[in-house]
């Protein structure tokens, strides 16, 4: 909705510049059939550091423009320092991932750590520019100068936080992704990390203030685990995921870190197994302090499982809507419990004017499950 508005804003269409888009979702352009339909002269795909200043250049000169472009890949020494502020203060620390999770485009890129003098520099420049918030962008801070088999290199973290934590202006820190692994493998890290993250954290819970980033569980089943991302457990096994998470997990609130988590749904050939192993996996977290994200599967095109069938609402089974439900009755309980009894009226009402007709009865569970009725009501009733 935000990019339609932006793409038909009444300045476009008066002044008819040439329209580039890149970024992460450019594919969806693409694979969608829409860059004729929203007028977009360019669609560019990969990293842009060789190939934005080409085609801009090519337009500012009027020149013929190519209606798709896939960016030459750059040298870490050949991406530059950022030279204006960033939105929400963002400063890249590590570009590409290298675990090979199939659903995953990060792992496509090469993995690299940028310099700590780098890394100063672009977070001092968006301090002095008013900017109260560093983000540190990255698909895992503990791929920060990691050793082999993604062996957290704790001396380095440890480094980079404190170095951030001591530029004038700054009053918040968020790390945008992090891995599990690292954490059961090193808690002694994020001990000397947590109080820091926590102090700079933009999240309060019950009036205690803490840190958060973005954790990806996925799934519970091991069998998936050891067919599309075996690579997210290293150095462990994909038979140990359930201990890592509940583990890892334990720590981070150990240390004031509460983890928003994603949890897939629908990847190629889940079945009602691993549904059922994802479920046992979040109920043993049910006293975690988290923020759960199920989402499902998209088939993104600079990925592994790219010509893979993507999930959607209409697919999903009773089994899976009842773990849409437990998730956000988890995130109600824990980070909105006052609110939870006005869940009811609001739900039940939206149940009969819109879900039953659009998913069917079998929504009608877990939207009493979401709304607060006690397990031994629901067990006790068929619907």
């Amino acid at each position: 909705a935000e990019f339609k508005e932006l793409i038909n804003h009444p300045v476009l269409k008066r002044h008819k510049p040439k329209i580039i888009v890149g970024g992460a979702g450019a594919w969806q352009i693409i694979r969608g059939n829409m860059q004729e339909e929203y007028g977009i002269d360019t669609v560019m795909t990969g990293e842009g550091e060789h190939t934005v200043p080409i085609i801009f250049k090519k337009a500012v000169n009027n020149e013929a423009m190519p209606k798709t472009v896939e960016a030459k890949k750059p040298e870490p020494e050949e991406i530059p320092l950022i030279k204006k502020p960033a939105l929400f203060g963002v400063v890249e620390i590590t570009r590409g991932c290298g675990r090979g999770c199939q659903f995953c485009s990060p792992t496509m890129r090469t993995r690299c750590s940028f310099p700590l003098e780098k890394i100063k520099k672009e977070a001092e420049l968006n301090a002095k520019a008013g900017s109260k918030m560093i983000t540190l962008q990255t698909d895992d801070i503990f791929l920060y100068k990691c050793k082999e088999r993604f062996i957290p290199n704790r001396e380095g973290i440890v480094e980079l936080i404190k170095a951030i934590d001591e530029i004038p202006g700054i009053e918040y820190i968020q790390p945008a992704h992090a891995a599990l692994a690292p954490v059961v493998y090193d808690p002694k890290m994020i001990e000397e990390i947590g109080a820091i993250l926590a102090n700079k954290g933009r999240w309060k819970l019950n009036g205690k203030k803490v840190a958060s980033t973005e954790i990806g569980i996925e799934t519970g089943s091991t069998r998936l685990m050891e067919k599309y991302m075996k690579g997210k457990v290293l150095p462990y096994k994909p038979k140990e995921w359930h201990e890592i998470v509940t583990t890892g997990i334990g720590i981070l609130n150990d240390n004031d870190i509460y983890p928003l988590a994603t949890l897939i749904m629908g990847l190629p050939d889940e079945k009602i197994e691993d549904s059922l192993a994802t479920m046992e996996l979040i109920d043993k977290l049910k006293d975690a302090k988290m923020f759960y994200v199920p989402l499902l599967f998209t088939s993104e095109e600079d990925c592994l499982l790219s010509k893979a069938k993507q999930a959607d609402l209409r697919g999903l089974s009773e089994l899976q809507w009842d773990f849409v439900a437990t998730c956000w009755r988890r995130n109600i309980n824990i980070w909105a419990p006052k609110v939870k009894w006005k869940t009811i009226s609001g739900s039940l009402m939206a149940y009969y004017l819109y879900y039953r007709w659009k998913h069917g009865k079998k929504i009608l569970h877990p939207i009493m499950k979401f709304s607060g009725f006690p397990e031994s009501f629901l067990c006790n009733n068929k619907f």
